[in-house]
């Protein structure tokens, strides 16, 4: 009885071993990634109705066309780390109706961001910037609307620097390698696996990944070829079943590589918001309505982040950010124009569990906290220029509880749905004025499915 306990024990201890790896102890400081990829739809639809009296009858089409590119690179290096992604959408839209108006539309965006940090030691330097564009024409009939041509221009800037403390670390790669030895576990492949073959492995899929090759077909097998390579000489100690190999391509193609990150970074920062709107707009009575805004805000603020993997299959996400900023505005129309200014103090909680049972599926819930307080605010109206007018003070809080799931049901089909309960609060500080409370609700549900 006594040694079928300590049999028991002894199991109990290598199964925990296993899954005893502390992801807060990862350190690899020489992976690097890119991502380029274009995304294009095209969709057409057609309506075509005969009622009894030939004068209602409806004929309608439509066509729309998206095309799109993403870039990403990240960069992790002992003194570096380096965040840049761009992407670009185009989108067209085509609408002929025989008893409404014919609408052509175009609008392009973009958005630019990269993020450096410079480190010595565990504190470090910061530097950010981030840019967004979109360019946007309406042209149609003017049958049964006044509007016939629109062009808009906005866009915006923001630059910021700071310096803190602290640091995230990039801990993806070791929990697919988790997965994979877990994975290879169940099946029979392997009997057991340590925290330090993990930490191995997981520095050698980094090392793959940053390997890049266009040929797709060429690129996945060499990967293969250099896992097994690994894991042969390192942890499998030479199997080359059928089990050992489905395995290994099952977790390598079909694996998400849900972004995860373990530590905590505090910053202190300065930066500036700069934004710009342009619109024209041309009517069928050969009237022109424009509109220009430009707003500046500069702002000090504190952030705090923190990332934790509570064992293998759960992560914990905190982010704090306070700032006090100062805004300026200038809007002018063709009816009237005007200037203000004011000071306001923002703070943002979020707090966020998710919950990663294997490779292919997460859920993640939590909350998110708003509070917004505008103050010493001033009004001027350009046409009559007297002094600014003070505006009053208002508050607004908003809590938002939010939940999101991606589930792999085949190579072939997955679904992605979140859902928000938005609850707001509005109070001017005015006399006779009463406080709003109103709540709404935002969901999102995205099947992808491919047909080859």
């Amino acid at each position: 009885m006594k040694n079928l306990f300590l049999l028991v024990l002894s199991i109990c201890t290598l199964n925990l071993s296993a899954q005893k790896y502390d992801f807060k102890n990862y350190r690899y400081r020489v992976n690097g990634y890119k991502i380029l990829s274009f995304t294009g739809d095209l969709r057409g639809s057609s309506y075509f109705q005969i009622e009894p009296d030939v004068f209602n009858n409806n004929n309608n089409s439509r066509s729309t066309g998206n095309i799109g590119s993403y870039y990403s690179r990240f960069r992790n290096s002992e003194k570096h780390i380096k965040n840049t992604a761009s992407q670009i959408n185009i989108l067209m839209d085509n609408n002929i109706s025989s008893i409404s108006s014919k609408k052509r539309s175009f609008n392009t965006n973009f958005n630019i961001t990269t993020e450096d940090l410079f480190y010595r030691g565990n504190k470090f330097f910061s530097n950010r910037v981030g840019i967004y564009g979109d360019v946007s024409t309406l042209r149609q009939d003017a049958d049964q609307e006044l509007l016939t041509n629109q062009n808009r221009l906005s866009g915006n800037l923001r630059y910021e620097v700071g310096t803190g403390e602290g640091r995230l670390e990039y801990i993806t790669d070791p929990i697919l390698a988790n997965f994979i030895l877990k994975d290879l576990r169940q099946k029979g492949v392997i009997e057991n696996f340590t925290p330090e073959q993990i930490e191995s492995f997981g520095k050698k899929i980094s090392q793959i990944q940053s390997i890049r090759m266009i040929d797709y077909r060429y690129r996945i097998i060499d990967q293969i070829n250099m896992l097994d390579t690994f894991l042969k000489n390192e942890i499998v100690n030479g199997s080359s079943s059928a089990t050992y190999f489905t395995t290994l391509y099952d977790n390598w193609l079909y694996s998400n590589r849900f972004q995860r990150f373990s530590g905590k970074r505090n910053e202190m920062l300065i930066g500036n918001r700069i934004g710009n709107y342009r619109s024209k707009q041309q009517f069928e009575t050969d009237s022109n309505y424009n509109q220009y805004q430009f707003t500046n805000e500069m702002y000090i603020a504190f952030e705090h982040i923190s990332e934790k993997a509570i064992k293998l299959s759960f992560q914990k996400s905190r982010t704090l950010r306070a700032e006090i900023l100062r805004n300026f505005a200038n809007y002018e129309s063709s009816l009237n124009s005007f200037k203000n200014k004011g000071t306001q103090f923002n703070v943002n909680f979020r707090e966020y569990f998710g919950w990663y049972p294997n490779t292919r599926t997460f859920l993640s819930t939590g909350i998110s906290t708003q509070a917004n307080y505008v103050f010493n605010t001033s009004f001027k109206n350009q046409s009559n220029p007297g002094s600014w007018l003070k505006n009053d003070d208002m508050l607004m809080l908003t809590i938002s509880p939010g939940i999101n799931i991606f589930y792999f049901f085949s190579p072939r089909l997955s679904l992605n749905a979140s859902a928000t309960h938005n609850l707001n609060y509005y109070k001017y500080f005015v006399s006779g004025s009463e406080s709003s409370l109103f709540n709404n609700n935002n969901f999102n549900v995205r099947i992808n499915f491919t047909l080859f």
